[in-house]
């Protein structure tokens, strides 16, 4: 007779197997929201996502759709994270014309000859173009090319001629040819640059051979380019987006991603709204129910690909899945890595369930692989939000020696540096965005607020004397949110000069909102 302990070890192996998208696994995308119909539409697209919010699980679904109308293109930016701007442009292209080609000739029945020559003839075009591309990888970023020319001048020379009785003068042209050379400064991106129109005639091509196809370019991971990069990356495929059948879907972390910048009267990049539209994954504690209730599909989803039999509710003692559902911040990779730590103190015979306590422990002893994503994930930023990030643990944790804070919606404004620092450890999961605009006990003039919740990995212990855990949506008996109402306020001057005092090298990168 099979246990129920030994069906929850058959879960927990499947999820364990399954937590990262890849060619060969990952968990089925669940779609409550529509995404998968959305990220198909002929659009540029922008996927907003904190790691493990099921970016890569979306664009899977790209690739797998077995009646696509579209070609694709993709491109994990990590596999290209050390290659400078602009050569990554040109690897990118590369895996462009190879992936289009292969799929062109993929389609074709061995039948289909007079299919396969126009189509052997098109994937040759592509393979020309870019092969004209890769001999640009070897150049630095700006050379001077030594350019030779021969020019050609004649000069006149008098010839005398003798004779017994007469002297003659006769004129002859002697033609010399003057080998020249000058050096031409070149710069890489502008060459690149220019290539931009035959770049489109050749999508152009795609378009004709097959009309009722368009074509998408995914770029995933899109966080590891580096910042100062990411708008002319993207302003350079924006532009053959235009009066073309090409679309880019990008997935990335939306405050580690700089898309778009006003410059002399212009702008680089793509502007929100207008030449991109963003699909927001990310599930944040202000909808709490509807977090818990996905979360619950979530589970029941792997449990149906397991063949598990599991009863959530069989599982978990008093407050644990909620306790569950808070310490994931409403990212489902850090609920199912929670799930599978937690689920090894379930035990069946003695009816130990799976306590808050357990919880809280398990995500504690997973911190240090936060940590460690926050290292990868925020690059040349990394000490500067750690800084951010122990003024929060010092005042709030150990001053204060609660989870929840408020920060004014008003003042945020005047400290730039301080709003970038808070959205990015939002978007690294050290903090969790819970309420965007509530008031605060105290009077304080009607005055708005930001709550915002401390990541759960971060106490201390899990069973930390006079710690009070504030729980996002609790109401009393009228409705009000008096708890987080009167969680403790973050002085921002305070909070800006305890960072400016570290005299640290560089300032973060204002990003859009």
């Amino acid at each position: 007779m099979i246990t129920i302990t030994e069906e929850i070890k058959k879960l927990s192996s499947y999820i364990e197997e399954n937590t990262r998208a890849s060619e060969t696994s990952g968990i089925t995308y669940i779609d409550p929201r529509n995404f998968k119909e959305r990220i198909l539409l002929k659009q540029n697209h922008v996927i907003f996502g904190r790691r493990g919010a099921g970016k890569s699980s979306l664009i899977k679904t790209i690739k797998e759709n077995s009646n696509r109308n579209y070609y694709y293109s993709y491109t994990n930016i990590e596999d290209l994270k050390d290659v400078s701007f602009p050569n990554i442009l040109i690897h990118v292209l590369g895996n462009f014309y190879e992936q289009i080609s292969s799929q062109i000739k993929g389609e074709i029945k061995i039948w289909q000859i007079r299919k396969h020559i126009k189509a052997n003839k098109l994937c040759k075009e592509l393979q020309s173009s870019l092969n004209e591309f890769k001999k640009q990888i070897p150049n630095p970023d700006t050379f001077d090319e030594e350019i030779k020319s021969k020019q050609s001048s004649s000069q006149k020379a008098d010839v005398g001629v003798a004779s017994d009785l007469l002297i003659a003068n006769s004129s002859e042209s002697e033609i010399n040819e003057i080998e020249v050379a000058k050096k031409v400064n070149r710069n890489k991106l502008e060459s690149i640059k220019n290539s931009i129109p035959q770049l489109k005639k050749s999508i152009k091509k795609i378009q004709g051979y097959s009309p009722a196809k368009h074509i998408l370019i995914i770029f995933d991971d899109f966080y590891f380019l580096k910042k100062s990069s990411q708008m002319f990356f993207v302003d350079f495929f924006h532009r053959l987006t235009k009066d073309t059948n090409l679309f880019i879907k990008i997935a990335t972390i939306r405050h580690r991603s700089k898309l778009y910048s006003p410059m002399d009267g212009s702008y680089v990049g793509t502007e929100l709204g207008h030449d991109i539209h963003e699909i927001d994954l990310d599930y944040n504690l202000d909808r709490f129910e509807e977090l818990k209730s996905f979360m619950r599909s979530l589970i029941g989803e792997c449990s149906s690909l397991s063949k598990a039999k599991v009863n959530i509710d069989d599982l978990f003692s008093g407050g644990g899945f909620t306790q569950l559902c808070l310490a994931s911040g409403g990212v489902p990779r850090d609920f199912l890595t929670l799930f599978v730590k937690v689920s090894n103190n379930y035990d069946s015979v003695v009816s130990r369930k799976i306590s808050k306590t357990n919880i809280t422990e398990s995500a504690i002893q997973n911190m240090s692989s936060k940590y460690s994503y926050l290292k990868t994930d925020s690059a040349e930023d990394k000490e500067i939000l750690e800084i951010y990030l122990d003024f929060i643990k010092e005042q709030i944790i150990r001053g204060k020696k609660t989870n929840m804070f408020l920060i004014s919606n008003s003042d945020i404004d005047q400290y730039p540096q301080v709003k970038q620092a808070i959205k990015e450890l939002v978007d690294l999961r050290m903090l969790h965005l819970v309420d965007p605009n509530t008031s605060a006990s105290g009077g304080t003039g009607g005055q708005r607020f930001t709550a915002y919740m401390v990541d759960i990995g971060l106490y201390p212990t899990a069973m930390q004397q006079g710690f009070t855990q504030l729980d996002p949506g609790v109401t009393d008996d009228a409705g009000r949110k008096d708890e987080m109402r009167g969680a403790p306020k973050i002085t921002l001057h305070e909070y800006n000069q305890f960072v400016e005092g570290k005299n640290l090298k560089h300032k973060l990168k204002i990003t859009e909102d």
